[in-house]
């Protein structure tokens, strides 16, 4: 995309889950505290660019080129630390209430852009949010941004009431971090917006359906016509799955009785599973008749109820295992 037209713009933006990092902050990888409830996690948060970076910079008594934001428009944040400078140095003042004192503690600076949770049950409303300065150093002659959009910025977003100065009375705003974005390149445009839309999973004892059916009396106990298997391709894991070690997939539609026999594609038995109870469901936990977790690959699953029976194929993608790093 060409930026250099009025108008265009250019966001790479995503989680850093991709490279083995925590979803949320509440990890012990990234701060050990933050928000667990899928009430909450399952909002979606909208990123407004009402304001703009500063078009002639301020350069300090330090020597550093550095681009505020302008006071119109965007909200304040707090900045927690960089990675490749002392936060000290730190070319913005911060605010009265929360000022750059020197001494590397987070200080209020102002962004060019809102952070909104959009579906609070009382509508809209703006929240507060955290940055980390991944990629900026504050030394004599170097050029630094608020929000560096050209390169590397790390945020979690605060569920918390938007508070301009930052007064949340007692309450620990790291209490109240959810989830992780990190923003390789956000060169954006006034008036932009960006909304990310996160999973709303089925929750136990909370979501209720109600519905009926009618019996149909030609269908056979045994038809196993309808049977499926969920997610199919799996992809090291999904919303229903609990944690890391929580990996299933699950038969459905199955009759009160029936046998599950897994094979791989070359015709090595994988795995036998017996059902009869009520339910339409039965789940495999990705394992084979030792125990052990299988390989990534494609499987033939057997499905046999009485004289009945169905052949599925299942793709499966395990999760990679990586190291953590920073």
């Amino acid at each position: 995309m060409d930026i250099s037209v009025v108008g265009e713009a250019y966001f790479d933006l995503g989680s850093y889950a991709q490279h083995g990092w925590a979803l949320t902050a509440r990890a012990v990888d990234t701060w050990g505290s933050g928000i667990t409830s899928t009430d909450i996690l399952q909002r979606d948060i909208q990123i407004r660019f009402t304001g703009e970076i500063v078009d002639e910079p301020t350069v300090t008594a330090s020597g550093v080129v550095y681009y505020p934001a302008l006071d119109e428009g965007g909200s304040y944040a707090f900045i927690t630390g960089a990675r490749l400078d002392d936060l000290a140095n730190h070319p913005d003042p911060g605010t009265t209430a929360y000022p750059n004192d020197g001494t590397g503690a987070p200080f209020r600076i102002k962004i060019p852009f809102e952070v909104w949770d959009m579906e609070d049950p009382a509508g809209p409303q703006q929240i507060d949010i955290n940055i980390y300065d991944r990629s900026q150093t504050y030394a004599s002659g170097d050029t630094v941004y608020s929000f560096n959009y050209y390169n590397r910025m790390y945020t979690h977003f605060i569920h918390l009431p938007y508070s301009e100065l930052g007064d949340y009375g007692a309450v620990n705003i790291y209490d109240h971090q959810t989830w992780n974005v990190v923003w390789w390149d956000t060169q954006f445009n006034q008036g932009d917006a960006l909304t990310f839309n996160y999973a709303n999973p089925i929750q136990a004892g909370v979501d209720e359906f109600s519905f009926s059916t009618q019996a149909n009396a030609s269908v056979s106990s045994n038809d196993v016509s309808g049977v499926s298997v969920y997610p199919n391709p799996y992809y090291g894991f999904h919303e229903l799955e609990t944690s890391r070690k929580d990996k299933y997939v699950s038969f459905n539609h199955l009759p009160q009785e029936a046998t599950i026999d897994i094979y791989t594609m070359g015709g090595a038995y994988v795995r036998h599973i017996e059902k009869n109870d009520a339910s339409q469901f039965v789940a495999w936990d990705l394992e084979n008749q030792y125990g052990y977790p299988v390989a990534s690959g494609l499987y033939i699953i057997r499905v046999t109820s009485g004289g009945e029976e169905k052949i599925l194929k299942l793709a499966l993608v395990q999760e990679t295992q990586v190291l953590k790093y920073y």
